[in-house]
């Protein structure tokens, strides 16, 4: 197993990230920066880097969408703090795909934001329910119920949902 790189190893790419002349390909050196393992002082340095070139695009860009969904991927308690306060803040215009980005990092902190999406979209609320650690949250009663003529797909994903939460009576039922 290789050791971590620490900042000094990453130098060049934090270094470009800081003086592009694109935001693309700024955004471009620090996904390179998160693909690899990091000290937790290069992660800070990283997320120190991401934070700056957020601060700087416009609100509601699709490129400062990109760079929250970039942030998602770094590994640093604080920071996914941070980035859930923003998802949380009814004044960030960029709060719905931050919302998002963190759903598909599985992050078990926009349980109840998918909760209160349920009954807009069901099938798609199902399907992210059964895919995020509902175990460390829910209860079978914290989950909502469908309408008899449901789309079988919410109807399937609400069924691993609860299967995840102990009851396969839904699921063997799918499954006869």
């Amino acid at each position: 197993m290789t050791d971590p790189l620490d900042t000094e190893a990453i130098a060049p790419l934090l270094t470009l990230a800081d003086s592009a002349s694109s935001i693309e390909v700024a955004l471009a050196a620090l996904s390179a920066a998160a693909s690899f393992k990091l000290t937790v002082q290069a992660w800070h340095d990283v997320a120190s880097a991401l934070h700056g070139q957020i601060e700087s695009l416009p609100a509601g860009s699709g490129t400062r969408q990109q760079a929250l969904r970039l942030g998602t991927r770094i590994p640093l308690l604080s920071w996914r703090a941070h980035l859930c306060q923003m998802a949380d803040d009814a004044t960030e215009p960029d709060a719905q795909a931050l919302n998002q980005a963190l759903v598909q990092a599985r992050d078990p902190s926009r349980i109840a934001w998918v909760l209160s999406r349920a009954t807009q979209d069901p099938a798609w609320a199902m399907e992210v329910l059964a895919t995020l650690p509902i175990e460390r949250v829910l209860q079978l009663a914290d989950l909502p119920g469908l309408v008899d003529d449901a789309d079988p797909m919410a109807a399937f994903w609400l069924a691993m949902a609860r299967a995840r939460l102990g009851d396969t009576d839904a699921l063997d039922e799918l499954l006869a």
